[in-house]
């Protein structure tokens, strides 16, 4: 498969009553279709047909939360061997495995350097010496 265009015609499209849109990540799955992920937490099947004029259909909605079932702000997907999706997470920030079935199998660890700093309280608000 490779690049041959663009198109926003599936944030016009609805599946299962809810807008399609907000793709931020595709991937290759094993069946030939598309893997997309939305910045608002939905995994997205899509089918691809190539051509003069190439079309995609969204075909099936798998909603992604964390393990808490809190939603995320998806901007990667890839599709693993065993068919597992690995999802990033821009927030929090993460790396999750799903199953095909959109339940969280696995977490990656996040670097130290990565890791997004805790505050215990309000910033300072002394103005920091030379």
């Amino acid at each position: 498969m490779s690049v041959a265009g663009f198109s926003d015609a599936l944030d016009k499209a609805a599946l299962d009553g809810k807008l399609v849109g907000g793709i931020s990540g595709l991937a290759l799955d094993r069946d030939g279709t598309v893997a997309a992920v939305s910045d608002k937490s939905v995994l997205y099947r899509l089918k691809v047909a190539s051509g003069r004029t190439p079309t995609a259909t969204a075909t099936a909605r798998l909603p992604l939360a964390d393990g808490t079932g809190k939603v995320l702000d998806s901007e990667g997907v890839v599709v693993d061997r065993d068919g597992s999706y690995l999802v990033t997470d821009e927030t929090a920030p993460a790396i999750r495995r799903y199953s095909r079935t959109g339940r969280v199998v696995a977490e990656l660890p996040v670097p130290p350097a990565f890791r997004i700093a805790r505050r215990a309280g309000p910033p300072s608000t002394r103005p920091s010496s030379p």
